[in-house]
């Protein structure tokens, strides 16, 4: 395959259809009507559920009737990030991809192979002419990037089935068996404006940050681009304007600007705050970059009071985040906090967390150590979107069939972990208790981000294990 063609099979057949619909969190009614389309169009059944969950089945071959039922599960929606200087409107148009050393990627936004690879894979599965097994069902859920919330509103009657395969996991030959519960937190905190101050009207940039998924990556050491402003504020003797920092609750801030008042000229600020990046750096890991511009910009007509405003940043710069807890027995974050996102709206600033744990009361703690950080200030504060974790079953037959044919195909055993970033699987065995699950899927990396590219060779081999594990399954 050369270098920039997209690749062929059955898979990236399906992949390809995924990325040609724009499928937005919460715009996803068009690609699901279109899978569905393709699903009757080759005499399966699709149907939706009330909240927009779309499932389709295929039957069992004869002679296979009595064979378990196998679920393979995915989300159709994906986080949608661009570089700033590019042109693109994700509800209106298809995603672009390149190809480069093995790995297909999008060209200056987010891929979403988070979960659309996972999709193609199913839906590959269930368009093959040429399988012979037990009744397979692909659940294709939507508005997983904004909580799980379609998830959380999946009609039981979806997940009938003996066992279920999540295919949102990015490591190919590591499988997840448990994951963190998690919740959003907003604030909304009305701004005391005030009158401009006279001085040097700056706007401060910090940027070059890697960003990445909160439950993924919170313990990668990219550093958070809104809680390193706050605290270059904090340190500084600058009038604050604005602060604009927009994510997803689940996406790590790789930038954020301030518009600030100084009694400095611009160049000055910049070098005050030279060392300041410095010794920031030492808290990131190696090979992470970080920069901060200050750039002159016309005049302000007001700013945060002052004494308001040193309350504000104070807490924004010392609020609970990354890591809060690591859990040594599984080798993962037990408790974390992410600071997404900051903007002054209508005179109200909206500020954005999300808290994750492996224990559903230390992320309840959590949730109020991030509130009790803005105590000092009047607020309104909003828990929402809130999921159970999964809890592990390492001697499930689900696990042990999973294990026997990775090894067999490819001569190593597989890893299983329990994963700290949210998966719909935790939801998903509450709805029902009775299913086996387990979370796999190919290689990719820096997802939500537009970095984010997929392993070409990682997703035939997987694909091919999927396959295989399904029929061992169904034997």
């Amino acid at each position: 395959m050369s270098e920039n063609t997209f690749p062929t099979g059955r898979v990236w057949d399906m992949f390809k259809l995924i990325l040609s619909i724009p499928h937005p969190s919460g715009s996803e009614h068009k690609l699901s009507e279109r899978l569905a389309q393709e699903a009757r169009s080759r005499g399966l059944e699709a149907k939706f559920d009330s909240y927009g969950n779309l499932r389709i089945d295929r039957k069992a071959s004869p002679g296979f009737e009595d064979k378990p039922a196998v679920l393979m599960q995915g989300h159709l929606d994906m986080i949608c990030e661009k570089l700033p200087e590019l042109d693109f409107d994700f509800q209106t148009e298809g995603i672009k991809t390149e190809v480069s050393d093995g790995y297909l990627h999008a060209c200056g936004t987010t891929l979403g192979a988070d979960n659309g690879i996972g999709a193609a894979m199913a839906l590959a599965l269930l368009f093959d002419e040429n399988h012979v097994g037990g009744a397979l069902a692909g659940v294709f859920t939507v508005e997983e990037e904004v909580g799980l919330v379609g998830a959380a509103n999946l009609s039981s009657d979806m997940l009938c089935g003996k066992y279920l395969l999540n295919l949102d996991s990015d490591e190919e030959g590591i499988f997840a068996i448990g994951c963190a519960g998690g919740a959003r937190l907003t604030m909304d905190i009305p701004v005391p404006f005030a009158p401009a101050a006279c001085g040097y009207c700056a706007e401060i940039s910090v940027s070059g940050l890697p960003g990445g998924h909160s439950g993924v990556e919170i313990n990668k050491k990219h550093g958070n681009a809104l809680v390193f402003l706050a605290q270059l504020l904090a340190e500084s003797k600058v009038e604050v304007s604005d602060i604009l920092c927009q994510n997803a609750d689940n996406v790590i801030p790789g930038a954020a600007v301030a518009r600030v008042i100084s009694s400095e000229p611009p160049e000055s600020l910049a070098n005050i705050f030279c060392s300041k990046v410095e010794k920031y750096k030492e808290q990131l890991a190696d090979g992470v970059e970080l920069e901060v511009t200050v750039s002159e910009i016309s005049e302000l007509d007001s700013m945060w009071e002052s004494a308001w405003r040193k309350k504000m940043i104070s807490a924004m710069a010392n609020v609970p985040n990354g890591v809060l807890e690591f859990a040594d027995e599984f080798g993962v974050p037990r408790t974390s906090s992410n600071f997404a996102a900051a903007k002054v709206n209508d005179g109200v600033l909206n500020l954005h967390f999300s808290q994750r744990s492996l224990d559903n009361a230390k992320r309840k703690e959590a949730t109020e150590l991030v509130i009790k950080a803005f105590d000092k200030l009047d607020k309104t504060v909003s828990v929402s979107k809130e999921y159970s974790g999964w809890n592990p079953a390492p001697e499930s037959r689900i696990n042990k069939t999973a294990s026997e044919v990775w090894e067999k195909l490819y001569g190593e055993k597989p890893v299983f972990h329990v994963i700290h970033a949210g998966l719909e699987a935790g939801i998903l065995s509450k709805i029902n208790p009775e299913l086996e699950l387990i979370s796999f899927g190919p290689t990719a990396y820096d997802i939500h981000s537009t970095k984010e590219r997929v392993s070409i060779d990682s997703v035939e081999r997987v694909y091919g294990f999927m396959t295989e594990f399904i029929k061992k399954l169904q034997q």
